[in-house]
């Protein structure tokens, strides 16, 4: 990775994600980072980090893709995110985009044929894919600790106004339909999650609804019932309502259970052997998660990528979400 670290990073978005991989590429060691930002939209607290961490960047994107960026960390809202992606890959460009991937399955092709026909790396910021814990789930289930899993139950909820507590939650991308917002995009952690462990999906239903205490446009509370390979079934429920946080997983197998609390970082296999802990390192933090994603995102750029597989399973989570909220089943 040494051998990139003088390499043009646009970041494009300025938001607390995008300044979050920002700063972290600084601490991997990168020194030609831009922002690709607009004058006109940004905040103080945006124009205060601008000061100190990047005085200089591109007003268009047309700047930004005749620059001819190694790579392009696309982090500006969810609607946003295919235009932006589509016309950096055609430049050539190295892709890591934040969840969701789009809003809409629209074009989701098109940027696959780009990335398989220039060998372009192109990353999902599914982060929780590098948590240790998680990690430990897969081996877990693949050594047969709890013989046949048939069913898991994610649970994911947070308090939408505490969040992100220095910007309107009522304008951000987070609670507006028109940016690609609702609890299923921009929580489809799980689900994703669900993915790394389980594999592909079968089948899902599910439902959303608005409580009307929040005061925005997109969903707030939804359920999803999916069922995947080898007769699991797995159901979420995702909210913007839960205060404090919860974020949960549990995994009943035909031989014991797997029971997972992400704020608490308890991790616990029961089985016929009895009951054991698997206690995260204690210099954990959350920020090594997208750290792990960034050296994973590098590495690739430089040998072999899985590009085809994370988009297309980025279009599954997009398919079934898009599925959910308009009533209608999901079917492979």
């Amino acid at each position: 990775m040494d051998s990139l670290k003088g390499k043009l990073i646009v970041v494009v978005g300025s938001g607390s994600i995008g300044r979050r991989h920002f700063q972290n590429l600084k601490k991997l060691g990168f020194t030609n980072l831009v922002f690709l930002r607009s004058k006109k939209s940004a905040s103080k607290e945006q124009l205060d980090f601008f000061k100190v961490h990047s005085p200089h960047f591109f007003e268009t994107t047309k700047e930004a893709v005749t620059a001819k960026p190694y790579a392009v960390f696309i982090a500006n809202p969810t609607s946003l995110h295919m235009e932006n992606a589509l016309l950096f890959a055609k430049s050539g460009a190295h892709l890591l985009i934040e969840k969701p991937l789009s809003h809409t399955t629209k074009k989701i092709d098109e940027l696959s044929a780009i990335a398989e026909k220039l060998n372009l790396t192109v990353s999902v910021g599914y982060h929780f894919r590098f948590h240790p814990q998680i990690n430990i789930i897969k081996k877990l289930l693949a050594q047969k600790e709890i013989g046949q899993p048939y069913f898991a139950r994610f649970y994911t909820g947070e308090y939408l106004p505490l969040w992100h507590p220095w910007e309107d939650y009522k304008t951000s991308y987070a609670g507006k339909n028109t940016l690609g917002g609702g609890a299923l995009l921009t929580q489809s952690h799980d689900i994703d999650t669900a993915l790394f462990l389980f594999g592909e999906p079968q089948r899902a239903v599910g439902n959303v609804s608005n409580s009307g205490t929040l005061g925005i446009d997109a969903e707030d509370t939804a359920d999803m019932i999916v069922n995947f390979n080898h007769n699991l079934l797995a159901t979420f429920h995702i909210d913007y309502l839960t205060n404090p946080p919860k974020k949960t997983l549990e995994i009943f197998g035909t031989k014991g259970t797997i029971e997972w609390d992400c704020h608490t970082n308890m991790l616990a296999l029961t089985n016929k052997q009895g009951r054991q802990s698997f206690p995260i390192k204690t210099n954990f933090e959350r920020n090594d998660l997208f750290l792990d994603e960034l050296r994973d995102f590098f590495k690739k750029t430089q040998g072999k990528n899985n590009s085809k597989k994370v988009i297309s399973e980025s279009e599954t989570i997009i398919a079934m979400i898009e599925a959910v909220k308009k009533g209608k089943k999901y079917t492979q």
